[in-house]
């Protein structure tokens, strides 16, 4: 779906399209002081299950040879594991089943993740299925 090795983001950047039914990425995060950014490398991997359904699937990497290892404690490495099966239904809407996991490694004040990062996620879950659903009559069938 389109994946190519540029800046998506400001601190979203594409490191390699080994194919064209994967991708990898490393995905940063910015917290306020006194706390740590974060980052994550993900191997993004995508099939299509059927003329109607594709399946994608994020999971983390430790490391890869465009990232290099931060020295200190100025970036925390954190982890995230996405599954979104995506079907076009047959009155043309687009059905999104999701999973997911995220792991920004150490800890983060109660008051960050309850007053910013819940709130917010909604706005990652709609662009997902937004992003998907968009995507899936564009993919090859391979």
């Amino acid at each position: 779906f389109g994946a190519s090795k540029e800046v998506m983001l400001d601190d979203e950047v594409y490191l390699e399209v080994p194919n064209s039914h994967s991708a990898i990425y490393c995905q940063g995060y910015d917290f306020p002081s006194p706390m740590s950014n974060r980052e994550a490398i993900v191997n993004i991997v995508w099939k299509r299950l059927s003329e109607k359904a594709i399946i994608v699937v994020f999971h983390p990497l430790i490391s890869h040879p465009s990232v290099e290892d931060k020295d200190g404690d100025s970036v925390i490495r954190g982890s995230s594991q996405f599954v979104y099966l995506v079907t076009q239904l047959d009155d043309g809407t687009v059905e999104t089943k999701m999973g997911f996991h995220i792991n920004f490694g150490g800890n983060l004040p109660k008051v960050l993740v309850n007053g910013f990062i819940i709130p917010n996620f909604d706005r990652i879950v709609s662009h997902g299925q937004a992003y998907f659903g968009y995507s899936i009559l564009d993919l090859k069938k391979t």
